[in-house]
């Protein structure tokens, strides 16, 4: 896991707030100014391993995705500081397939989030009436002309790769971005990930430190996502005027009520087909009596 920003310790012998964060564009304004802030240190990674992160007590806090907090088996609770979520298109969350959703047989999805995969694939199913065959666990390989070296109907793309290196338009014509296919099923937002920690962990000092400093970032660069594209757009492999339609059009990253509900939504849907068997309740922070001081839902 890479270090975008570290500080040393407190005078007072306190040690900084340790941050898991996801390594994409989209997380540049939950996470942008961070990086000489005295009381946190900053890791990115892929999604899917800043659930490691967290269970290893490598990190106080992570923006896990939110598969993982219905299928961890440790008990994560979710912290009211901040999301990844669509009410629309995603644009990079695809599903790219060479044929109509109803010919589908085979699909490969991205390693790098279990939301993703899983979200895939409740769609098919639920949505689409599919059958179709989802692996998980191998990542699409897609070569520099476009094509893809395996031979499936679609692959399922996240992240920046979906705008830096897609599959060529000619061998996949038919392109179906998650996000607006959620929204038109269930007239939800969908949340990819979200900010949260331990539960056992609830009350301790380095999270209700995370908690404030995370709220407080989101709600200043909230202000400046222009600005943050422009920063940030070329070293993801995006254009700037791109970045910024994506960041300030299509994102969302307030867990408001609407959020919390496409989330349950989202559980209900994985538990019926059994992706997340047996899992409890989503726990959110503001229904544990000790719900992260210093921070603002």
């Amino acid at each position: 896991m890479a270090t975008t920003g570290l500080v040393g310790r407190h005078d007072s012998g306190v040690r900084p707030t340790r941050i898991a964060a996801v390594s994409y564009l989209n997380t540049a304004p939950l996470i942008e100014g961070l990086e000489p802030c005295r009381d946190a240190v900053v890791t990115a990674d892929v999604p899917a391993r800043l659930l490691g992160a967290l269970l290893e007590e490598r990190a106080d806090v992570a923006l896990a995705p939110i598969m993982d907090v219905l299928t961890a088996p440790a008990r994560l609770v979710v912290l009211p500081v901040g999301c990844i979520a669509t009410d629309g298109p995603a644009r990079s969350v695809v599903l790219f397939s060479r044929c109509p959703v109803g010919r589908i047989g085979r699909v490969l999805t991205d390693p790098e989030s279990r939301s993703s995969a899983a979200l895939c694939e409740v769609l098919l199913r639920r949505r689409f009436g599919s059958d179709a065959v989802v692996e998980r666990g191998q990542a699409p390989i897609v070569r520099d002309d476009g094509s893809v070296g395996e031979a499936v109907d679609a692959v399922l793309l996240i992240g920046d790769k979906v705008e830096r290196r897609p599959p060529a338009a000619e061998a996949f014509p038919h392109r179906l971005d998650l996000g607006a296919e959620w929204k038109a099923w269930t007239s939800l937002p969908f949340v990819f990930a979200a900010w949260v920690c331990l539960a056992d962990r609830i009350d301790e000092p380095v999270v209700a430190r995370a908690c404030g400093l995370l709220d407080r970032q989101r709600r200043r660069n909230a202000m400046r996502l222009g600005w943050i594209a422009a920063r940030r757009a070329r070293g993801h492999g995006w254009g700037i005027s791109d970045a910024a339609e994506y960041l300030m059009d299509l994102i969302e990253y307030d867990l408001t009520p609407a959020h919390r509900a496409g989330v349950q939504r989202f559980a209900e849907e994985a538990r019926r087909l059994d992706l997340a068997r047996g899992s409890a309740p989503i726990l959110f922070a503001e229904d544990v009596a000790a719900a992260c001081p210093g921070s603002a839902p």
